[in-house]
């Protein structure tokens, strides 16, 4: 997709390649990176580690759900590296390109990975409560996935001034989604509930590994890191969306993963 997507990384590699001295060297790759300063990156480093631990507990559970956790180095308190999203836009700019998702994702493949990426995506803003999520930090790649950026409000803090208008629902699935997976009656939204329930399934069996994590990183930096903002309160919500008092079956877990069912 020329018209809407920029250079790829390979395209870019063999460009740069063609004058660059290092070239001939055996190890010899092209890294993008974003350097960041006047902003502290272990919170963002931190829901980086989570989204990884997500996305090998989808793989060790066999559910075809992605994730990308992308690489972060906190240099210092205010400093850090940040790595770039090669073939990605956001959906922001891909408007104004005067492009749409149903362009992006057309054909088979891309759509696959949409709906993979879409549910995965979805849990991790629900279980992880991640907030701020508008066209500028949600991104699409040239092979139909979603990728998130911009972790500086999950878990307990919110944007604004105490105003936590996005806790009022689950998660958000805007109606352009849902048209791109061809409405509510489609195959493909069928599939994005059976896959949202299964990865919710996979998630609730391996919850101890995610909470010992968000444990100790709450013992080692407390409030001091913003995402936990209301102390052990928000790690008990935490544990509590992950076993909702409703759900005691899987008939009852399945209804409550958007009422798909198991076969």
């Amino acid at each position: 997709m020329p018209e809407i997507f920029s250079e790829g990384p390979v395209h870019r590699l063999n460009r740069i390649a063609k004058y660059s001295p290092y070239s001939k060297l055996p190890q010899y790759e092209l890294v993008t990176l974003i350097v960041k300063s006047n902003d502290n990156l272990k919170q963002e480093q931190f829901a980086m580690q989570l989204l990884q631990m997500f996305k090998d507990i989808f793989k060790a559970e066999g559910i075809p759900l992605e994730l990308y956790a992308y690489e972060i180095v906190s240099i210092s308190h205010n400093s850090g590296i940040i790595e770039f999203l090669d073939d990605c836009l956001t959906i922001d700019e891909l408007k104004r390109r005067d492009s749409s998702l149903v362009e992006v994702v057309k054909g088979r493949n891309r759509l696959r990975n949409f709906v993979r990426s879409l549910a995965a995506y979805s849990l991790v803003t629900y279980l992880l409560q991640v907030k701020d999520r508008h066209n500028g930090n949600i991104m699409i790649c040239r092979d139909g996935s979603l990728r998130h950026i911009d972790y500086g409000f999950f878990i307990s803090n919110s944007p604004g001034k105490g105003v936590e208008m996005e806790r009022s629902v689950p998660f958000k699935l805007p109606g352009e989604y849902v048209e791109v997976l061809g409405g509510l009656d489609s195959k493909h939204f069928q599939e994005f509930r059976k896959l949202f329930y299964q990865g919710f399934n996979a998630l609730r069996k391996h919850q101890d590994r995610i909470l010992i994590l968000v444990n100790l990183m709450y013992s080692s930096h407390g409030t001091t890191m913003p995402c936990f903002e209301r102390g052990e309160q928000c790690i008990q919500e935490l544990e509590r969306r992950f076993n909702p008092e409703s759900i005691h079956t899987d008939a009852e877990l399945s209804v409550f993963c958007q009422g798909y069912r198991p076969q």
